[in-house]
């Protein structure tokens, strides 16, 4: 079966990520080019832009268009953005990144998705993402302070280290979801000159923990 996966962007971008709120032409634009199908697996090249998320295995995932959008549009982006995006999986949300900001530090914790991201950006002429192995939920203190951090999925809280982070005037955008919750938050983090913290709350979304975020498991005796 043969697909325009050029006439799906556009659908993606017509019928599901601009009717949601997204209005944002930097950020339709980058979604309507960055081919989604090159970062899912082949086998389901053909169901790329339903609006879901693509399971990759072993827990790592691309979060559906719509929701990962919203996260963007509320995020506030700023070309000269130093961004570290959280859990990407294979290479996608570090791909629409790269058009939008400056500098994009790409934090894995599977040694084979980073390899494949790093040829897909290779293969698409991105060449502001530096691809880092690491423990998700601590960050990348080697490279803080960020002014943006995105975490690519549900997180159950946002632990102080990744806090620690964010740059005078940066932001950090996630879904929250408390545990046995269905349906979470996206919520934007803002922290001041002064290091003050606030957070402003947005769109209803839902998806998978990332890897590290899920609830912690409490035992009853």
């Amino acid at each position: 079966m043969m697909i325009n996966f050029a006439a799906a962007r556009k659908n993606m971008v017509d019928c599901q990520i601009h009717p949601s709120g997204v209005v944002d032409d930097r950020i339709l634009a980058a979604f309507e080019a960055t081919p989604r199908e090159d970062y899912v697996p082949l086998d389901r090249r053909l169901t790329a832009y339903q609006d879901e998320y693509v399971d990759l295995g072993q827990g790592n995932f691309i979060m559906e268009p719509q929701a990962h959008a919203r996260m963007l549009s509320v995020a506030g982006l700023r070309a000269n953005d130093v961004v570290l995006d959280i859990g990407g999986a294979s290479g996608y949300s570090s791909a629409i990144l790269s058009s939008l900001v400056t500098t994009v530090i790409a934090l894995e914790d599977h040694q084979g998705m980073l390899d494949q991201s790093k040829q897909l950006w290779a293969q698409h002429n991105v060449f502001n993402v530096a691809g880092i192995l690491g423990t998700l939920i601590e960050g990348c203190p080697s490279y803080a302070p960020y002014d943006l951090i995105v975490i690519n999925g549900a997180v159950s809280e946002i632990p102080q280290v990744l806090l620690d982070q964010i740059a005078p005037q940066g932001r950090l955008v996630c879904i929250v979801m408390q545990s046995g919750q269905k349906m979470g938050k996206i919520i934007c983090v803002h922290k001041d000159n002064a290091g003050h913290i606030s957070q402003s709350f947005h769109y209803d979304a839902s998806a998978p923990y990332v890897s590290g975020f899920e609830p912690r498991k409490v035992f009853v005796f």
